[in-house]
């Protein structure tokens, strides 16, 4: 599992996960909610790797 500050969960507010990609410096353009949104419906929660523009999300399942 990773580290807690780098995972967005399904049942995580838009607030922290506002927080959680600031912290990794992602840019948030208007309409990143959806963006989240259509991500997390193909897993259980994201891993936040990198960061800035560089960033990735990987997909992840509950073991």
């Amino acid at each position: 599992m990773a580290d807690e500050n780098n995972v967005i969960r399904k049942t995580d507010s838009i607030g922290h996960t506002k927080e959680i990609l600031e912290a990794h410096g992602v840019p948030l353009p208007r309409g990143w909610e959806i963006a989240m949104g259509m991500l997390l419906e193909g897993c259980d929660y994201l891993e936040v790797c990198g960061f800035g523009h560089n960033a990735q999300f990987r997909l992840c399942e509950e073991e």
